[in-house]
């Protein structure tokens, strides 16, 4: 199986930093919608989405659902795997990818479901697909219908235990959904692969490391691989900008996982706050040389963190 995995979109024409009233950041969205688009068109291989295509849980923003349309139907040569998120719902408990029925290329998994695996055609492997659900009581039947059919790979919306949060690797054992529960861990396991969105930063995890540790980089073949795709690009101050981002080009027959880096605004963070008196100005004047010479922070937001030391003629040249 070959695909492009990406997660948590939430195009949403967000009004923080804005200078139109949100349309450019969702301008932002959508360009990166476009940018994992043509990724997988140059790979000549499905888009697969683990949910949050939009961002308010109970309604379609008409120019999010406008755009995303438009760009489904220019990229009609991408087969498009949709499993709905928390996010993804509209008013009366529907779900709100359904008005992308009409499309060739829209496959949509509503329902926790065996199907084809992304690119194999209805007669290939099989994959699992598990949307966002309120509980897992019909997790156990889904993992039985997986094994059955020996659908290796799985693809969900939900939250993960131990998965990793913020700057600091931060886990939080105990809150969400066990790897147990999702049949990826012992001798038994239902799968060697699985891609889940909610969590926002993209992520490996594994089985073997021990709780609040970070877990290596790549795959361990003896372990199931456990990926997070987290959001494609950074949509607030809420989101660390060291964190990578992109999609996730996924070839189990070679047994990789690439990291397919995307164009698109980050939000940084100087402190200058803990920087010793003496050196605060040259610090300041740091940040300007840099800017000017190699472009440092060119189309990103940038919060500046300062005390009552900096005078307004100094802040005013940075801004």
């Amino acid at each position: 199986m070959k695909a492009l995995v990406t997660s948590d979109l939430h195009i949403h024409p967000w009004r923080e930093c804005s200078r139109d009233g949100g349309q450019d950041r969702l301008q932002d969205g959508l360009s990166a919608a476009r940018q994992l688009l043509q990724a997988a068109r140059d790979r000549k291989c499905p888009l697969v989405v683990t949910g949050d295509f939009k961002h308010l849980k109970d309604r379609w923003i008409l120019s999010a659902l406008n755009g995303l349309l438009a760009l489904f139907r220019e990229f009609h040569d991408v087969e498009i795997f949709a499993i709905p998120g928390n996010h993804d719902g509209v008013a009366g408990g529907k779900c709100g990818l359904d008005v992308f029925h009409e499309l060739s290329n829209f496959y949509l998994f509503d329902v926790p479901m065996i199907g084809h695996a992304p690119g194999a055609g209805g007669s290939g492997p099989k994959a699992a697909y598990w949307p966002h659900q309120p509980t897992l009581d019909g997790l156990p039947a889904f993992l039985a219908q997986a094994r059955k059919a020996k659908a290796r790979v799985l693809f969900a919306h939900a939250f993960l235990s131990g998965a990793v949060l913020g700057p600091d690797e931060v886990r939080l054992p105990g809150v969400g959904a066990t790897l147990e529960q999702f049949g990826l861990t012992g001798e038994d396991r239902v799968f060697d692969y699985a891609f889940v969105g909610d969590v926002h930063k993209q992520q490996a995890m594994t089985t073997s490391v021990p709780q609040g540790s970070k877990p290596p980089p790549g795959l361990l073949r003896k372990t199931p691989a456990i990926h997070i795709p987290g959001s494609p690009y950074q949509q607030n101050w809420g989101e660390w900008a060291d964190a990578p981002k992109g999609g996730l080009y996924v070839d189990t027959d070679a047994g990789t996982v690439e990291v397919v880096p995307i164009q698109a605004p980050r939000f940084l963070v100087k402190d200058l706050t803990e920087v010793k008196p003496q050196n605060r100005v040259v610090a300041l004047e740091g940040l300007l040389k840099i800017g000017a010479e190699d472009g440092w922070a060119k189309g990103d937001f940038v919060r500046l963190i300062v005390g009552s030391w900096a005078d307004g003629k100094l802040l005013e040249r940075v801004r």
